[in-house]
């Protein structure tokens, strides 16, 4: 009874740790590709299609009349779109793309149970929102680079050979190291 008991609460912790994210992200995964599919098969209403402009300064590109068949998806204010078909005029990107519904409510849901699994404040009062996205984007670690250039003036310079000396501020030589007791 006891080795059920814990292989119960083993895999309890487990889901939570990672299990659920993985869940989510192969519903995410099969929501996306259905859509996709629909997308595909020319099988929704060109009135559902939303239209976004983004500013598109590349030279030497072509701009075009003509809508063409794009595979894709970005996120707007919380919601999923899946990319349906793109045209570039001038200097703007046309996007014409599908709401992807189910898409946006696992985000949603996942969201809203990594909230309560792991006991955080609700977002109710306008408070930034926490978002768990697994193990990578966890812990980030910051590098930063130094590099040290010590000033240093050339004294003589003779046919292949230089001559170089710190500046004022370093010494020019060290003394004998203490003597052990």
């Amino acid at each position: 009874m006891k080795r059920i008991f814990t292989i119960t609460l083993l895999a309890i912790y487990l889901f939570n740790l990672a299990g659920y994210s993985l869940f989510y992200q192969y519903h995410i995964s099969k929501a996306n590709d259905q859509l996709v599919a629909k997308i595909d098969e020319q099988n929704f209403n060109e009135n559902d299609l939303q239209e976004i402009k983004i500013p598109f300064d590349l030279p030497y590109y072509n701009s075009s009349n003509q809508f063409e068949r794009i595979d894709g998806s970005i996120e707007l204010n919380g919601r999923q779109y899946n990319y349906v078909k793109r045209k570039v005029a001038d200097d703007t990107l046309y996007l014409m793309c599908l709401s992807n519904i189910d898409k946006s409510r696992l985000y949603s849901d996942k969201g809203n149970y990594a909230t309560g699994a792991n006991n955080l404040p609700s977002n109710n009062k306008g408070e930034d929102s926490v978002k768990k996205n697994g193990f990578s984007n966890e812990y980030t670690e910051v590098i930063y680079s130094f590099s040290l250039a010590l000033p240093a003036q050339a004294l003589t310079c003779s046919q292949n050979q230089f001559s170089w000396a710190v500046l004022a501020g370093f010494p020019g030589t060290l003394g004998r190291p203490p003597q052990r007791a």
